[in-house]
C-alpha cells in the first residue's frame, strides 16, 4: 500500500472509520493489504461466534481493489456506493 494512491489511503481509513466504532463489528489485516471487517456475536451457548463479512484487498500490479462483501445495500449505500 506504500506505494498507492492517495485515494487508495482514503478507502481504507474510511473503512476504517465508518466501522472500528462498532462494538459488533472487527476491523483486521490479515495481511497488508489485505483489510478485513469481521461481525461478532453470542451464540445460543453463550460463547463469542465471528465470521468476516468483508474483504479488500489492494493488487499492486493493477492498483485496484479486489473486494468481497456480504453486506446488505443499504450498508453500502451508506458508505456512498448506490
Amino acid at each position: 500500500m506504500r506505494s498507492a494512491p492517495f485515494a487508495a489511503h482514503q478507502f481504507v481509513h474510511a473503512i476504517h472509520d465508518r466501522y472500528d466504532p462498532r462494538n459488533d463489528v472487527e476491523v483486521h489485516y490479515a495481511h497488508v493489504p489485505d483489510l478485513r471487517l469481521r461481525v461478532v456475536w453470542e451464540n445460543a451457548r453463550g460463547k463469542d461466534d465471528e465470521q468476516n463479512f468483508a474483504r479488500f484487498i489492494w493488487q499492486t500490479q493493477k492498483e485496484v481493489f479486489y473486494c468481497e462483501t456480504y453486506v446488505p445495500p443499504e450498508e453500502l449505500a451508506e458508505l456512498g456506493y448506490a
